[in-house]
């Protein structure tokens, strides 16, 4: 990540959305997350285009509700690299890692704060809120940990989609 200095505000999450190509889950991937966005001050979103043939800054824009950035790699560098140079970028205090093909449920971003806040010391946590399920369809019963409304994990199932399509 990049130096901060002091009189730099930073928001509590950068969300980054690794993208290359699918335009068909973007727009759902991004609603869950601007469904819930509590602003500018407590939350970056990133879209970062690993070089797709075409530039999708006005289709991504189109979908951000002013509140989305879009960088464009020139060239194709790969998932892992790509979502890297995204990251290098960010500002957040914490990142999460959404892919273009996920979403979150509703609730999500204040459930995960509450349970980081209330665990000094913790400096990263991985959260199951987007799962793939047995047959990649997107209403199958699926099993998962996540954090409960009192901030703790919790095993939990559920026959609503957590939010994967192939």
């Amino acid at each position: 990540m990049l130096p901060f200095s002091p009189e730099q505000p930073r928001p509590f999450w950068s969300v980054i959305v690794p993208f290359y190509e699918r335009r068909q889950y973007l727009q759902q991937c991004l609603d869950s997350i601007l469904d819930q966005d509590p602003g500018p001050a407590e939350m970056e979103i990133c879209v970062a285009d690993d070089g797709s043939q075409d530039d999708l800054r006005d289709f991504v824009e189109g979908l951000g509700r002013g509140r989305v950035q879009y960088t464009r790699n020139a060239v194709n560098l790969g998932e892992r690299a790509n979502t890297n140079l995204a990251i290098s970028r960010s500002r957040g205090r914490w990142i999460h890692i959404l892919h273009d093909d996920d979403w979150v449920l509703p609730g999500f971003y204040a459930t995960l704060r509450r349970g980081v806040e209330k665990c000094a010391g913790v400096r990263s946590a991985w959260p199951f809120a987007c799962m793939r399920t047995g047959t990649n369809e997107r209403t199958r019963g699926v099993a998962a940990a996540v954090p409960d409304s009192a901030g703790s994990w919790t095993g939990t199932s559920s026959s609503d989609s957590l939010g994967h399509a192939h």
